[in-house]
């Protein structure tokens, strides 16, 4: 279906499969049978999906100006090298294991109390 007047058209099948765009709004939605989508409404985007969603690509950069937020059930991360840099690095957890070496550039801090690099008591 176009619309030249509003400048809107639509494609959709007999499945709930559709793709919208609007071009005076600044809005297109791709949806499909399984209620996934991709959506762009002026400056923000969306993809949903009830199962998965993969990107498989040789670099892949995140640049966010103010945050970057994931909650999930489960987090898991393989790499042969992971380096932070931070002015500040929280974690708050019941647990922590660490299953080789924990080195320190500096003082390490244990229970309150400080403790110089090469001294640390375990």
């Amino acid at each position: 279906q176009l619309n030249t007047k509003d400048g809107t058209f639509t494609i959709e099948d007999n499945d709930d499969g559709y793709f919208f765009y609007d071009a005076k709004k600044r809005h297109f939605k791709m949806h499909n049978k399984d209620k996934s989508y991709i959506e762009i409404d002026k400056k923000k985007a969306k993809i949903f999906t009830l199962d998965r969603v993969e990107i498989e690509t040789k670099h892949f950069e995140v640049k966010a100006q103010s945050t970057i937020k994931m909650t999930t059930k489960d987090y898991s991360l393989t790499t042969q090298s992971y380096k932070v840099k931070s002015n500040k690095w929280q974690t708050t957890t019941p647990s922590a294991n660490f299953s080789q070496s924990l080195r320190s550039g500096s003082n390490v801090y244990w229970g309150g109390v400080s403790y110089a690099a090469d001294h640390v008591p375990g």
